[in-house]
């Protein structure tokens, strides 16, 4: 795949976040905690979305 190419960029972009989020200090209350493994899930989310786009996308 190009290095370039939007899906690629897109991917990568989302594993940056993802590490991101990861190294956050746990919060200190429920509530805080509670939003730190909401955003973490929709990280996951997102790495599983790119990992089924970039499955389905042809290699160059």
């Amino acid at each position: 795949m190009p290095e370039k190419a939007p899906q690629r960029v897109a991917a990568l972009a989302g594993i940056g976040e993802a590490r991101r989020r990861l190294g956050l200090a746990p919060g200190q209350t429920l509530q805080a905690e509670i939003k730190a493994a909401q955003l973490l899930s929709r990280s996951v989310r997102a790495l599983c979305n790119h990992v089924e786009t970039l499955a389905d996308t042809p290699q160059r």
